[in-house]
């Protein structure tokens, strides 16, 4: 798997994370502050990635709001429109590397 792809995977697996939750009285939200402990991209039961602790995120900085609204547009269709609720300077990708720049936790608008 390439950097981008699994760049692309990471943005996925926070709309996964979020979407699968649409339907429940709440989804996984951002935290007020970043965790000392990353979150990290795991495989659930039916092999989708998702973020393992969507609370671990922080919000996204001002500097980064703009990278943020990149990555999680990135998964815009004709039906949903991302953004980036969370960040985390040393979110994990599935193989448990930290992802250059951080890590975004996107949710439909």
């Amino acid at each position: 798997m390439t950097i981008r792809t699994i760049k692309k995977v990471a943005a996925f697996a926070c709309v996964v994370a979020a979407a699968g939750l649409a339907g429940c009285a709440s989804v996984p939200k951002p935290g007020k502050v970043a965790s000392e402990t990353p979150p990290r991209l795991v495989a659930k039961a039916d092999q989708t990635l998702a973020w393992d602790n969507p609370s671990a995120f922080g919000p996204v900085p001002a500097a980064e709001a703009a990278r943020g609204a990149s990555v999680c547009g990135s998964l815009d269709n004709d039906k949903t429109k991302f953004k980036a609720t969370g960040y985390h300077a040393g979110a994990l990708d599935a193989y448990g590397n930290p992802f250059p720049g951080g890590g975004f936790y996107c949710v439909a608008k």
